[in-house]
């Protein structure tokens, strides 16, 4: 019954960080195109062909490394009988895929800031759909891990 409890509190924390991540990326991206709508940034469209290039294979080689380390560490985690041990990988496996998620996101919602070019908006939402869906849940450890 501890164990049940403690994994409970554990889920609460790792819904908060979720949610606190998420909040960060939606309000930084929200200040960069107030700032570009507001004209208070001036954008330097020469930028956008370099960005153009960069965001996406930066997106795309976060989302499989993300993948990637996180398959690693289930498998690994497949062989633990203690559960609190299996949540302590599947927490770190799930910050992990964040990370790199905010990353790529934050760095397509500077590339906006940079050029106003809305393309970049779009990566940072398709990335930010991306992050949603990794959103952590006890189905998903409990399949996973």
């Amino acid at each position: 019954m501890a164990d049940e409890d403690k994994l409970a509190q554990s889920f609460k924390t790792l819904n908060i960080i979720y949610m606190a991540l998420g909040a960060g990326m939606i309000m930084s991206s929200a200040v960069f195109v107030f700032l570009i709508g507001s004209k208070t940034i001036i954008p330097q469209p020469g930028l956008a062909e370099v960005f153009k290039i960069v965001v996406p294979v930066l997106a795309v080689s976060g989302y499989i490394a993300g993948k990637f380390l996180y398959g690693m560490n289930s498998k690994k985690s497949k062989e633990e009988p203690d559960p609190m041990k299996k949540f302590a990988n599947y927490q770190t496996s799930c910050l992990i895929v964040w990370a790199l998620l905010e990353g790529s996101g934050l760095f397509s919602a500077i590339a906006y800031l940079q050029t106003a070019d809305q393309l970049f908006l779009a990566f940072f939402a398709m990335i930010f759909l991306g992050y949603l869906f990794s959103k952590p849940s006890m189905i998903k450890f409990q399949q996973d891990f």
